[in-house]
């Protein structure tokens, strides 16, 4: 995928491995290559297209890589089978997770510039159990519904709007991994409320700090039974007028 006027992106796989031992978590040389040229390939793409506002590689590194894997044993935890990526963008956190799991995972997003650029990197690390789907979250929920054992979600969007999207593409008993920052209690209630309607129960709420200092949360969401509405409503719906 590189163009023959790039110059060389300086993301090394030693230190993704040493940024992410700061948080606790452990990947392998083969796996932190893999990181590393995810990375490279994203930084490359978004001199030509709007991927990430972040540039300097240093922080890349710990605001994606690390962020993504924050939660690995959360999500080592999950149950078996396929994990969505809901709203992708640069294959953050499905491809990293995908990367440190081995879990086959499935990319989603809408933007077909960026379901492409997804194809081509997940082509370029050879990642067999990779795909992508170039659709938004509600479309995809007609053909696959509760196809999914784990759903991923980062920088989507409120979590009301997020437990939305994720419910009806969930299996029974699967679980929604919901990426914040600092979420507000009334987000979180928001949320909640969201949730019980779409047939899903928090049962977690993880918080963690990445290198740089700056707190994360994450919020796991288990599927408990059917919806109470009707789902997927129409798209842009779960944006416009949340359910919580």
């Amino acid at each position: 995928m590189k163009h023959a006027d790039e110059a060389p992106v300086p993301i090394e796989s030693k230190k993704i491995q040493a940024a992410l031992r700061e948080t606790g978590v452990s990947v392998s040389d083969v796996q932190a290559e893999a990181l590393a040229q995810h990375a490279r390939e994203v930084l490359r793409a978004s001199a030509r297209m709007n991927v990430t506002a972040i540039k300097d590689a240093e922080d890349f590194v710990k605001l994606h890589v690390v962020d993504s894997l924050l939660p690995l044993a959360v999500v080592e935890r999950c149950p078996d089978g396929p994990m969505i990526d809901i709203g992708s963008g640069g294959g953050f956190p499905g491809i990293p997770l995908a990367i440190a799991t081995g879990r086959r995972c499935v990319l989603l997003d809408a933007v077909q510039k960026k379901a492409k650029l997804l194809e081509n990197i997940a082509g370029a690390l050879n990642l067999s159990h990779v795909s992508v789907v170039g659709l938004r979250a509600e479309e995809c929920a007609r053909t696959n519904a509760e196809g999914f054992a784990v759903a991923v979600v980062r920088g989507v969007g409120e979590l009301a709007t997020i437990v939305e999207l994720a419910a009806p593409l969930l299996q029974m008993g699967g679980r929604l991994v919901a990426y914040k920052g600092r979420p507000s209690r009334e987000e979180i209630e928001r949320g909640d409320r969201a949730a019980a309607l779409a047939g899903l129960d928090r049962i977690a709420d993880h918080r963690y700090a990445l290198p740089t200092g700056e707190q994360r949360a994450v919020l796991v969401y288990e599927k408990v039974s059917a919806p109470r509405v009707a789902l997927p409503r129409r798209p842009g719906m779960a944006a416009k007028r949340p359910l919580g």
